[in-house]
């Protein structure tokens, strides 16, 4: 799950679906190719909690938004 900071919708999107925009890390971004992956703005995450349906899927951004049990197969 990634945590968005300082970004606007169009931001959001634009470093949703190119993890290597958002992190300096390559492994980290390669992560959302080979698993589920979700991504929320901070602001969000701050105001409903880490377990609300706030998480939108980095494969599909307009499927969601989901708790995060949902996108990555679990059950909470």
């Amino acid at each position: 799950m990634f945590v968005l900071t300082d970004t606007g919708q169009t931001g959001f999107a634009n470093h949703a679906t190119d993890p290597e925009t958002a992190t300096p890390t390559p492994y980290v971004a390669k992560i959302p190719r080979t698993v589920a992956a979700g991504a929320a703005t901070r602001k969000t995450w701050e105001a409903d909690g880490a377990s609300a349906d706030l998480w939108r899927p980095i494969a599909d951004l307009d499927d969601g938004p989901a708790p995060w049990w949902e996108l990555t197969s679990t059950k909470a």
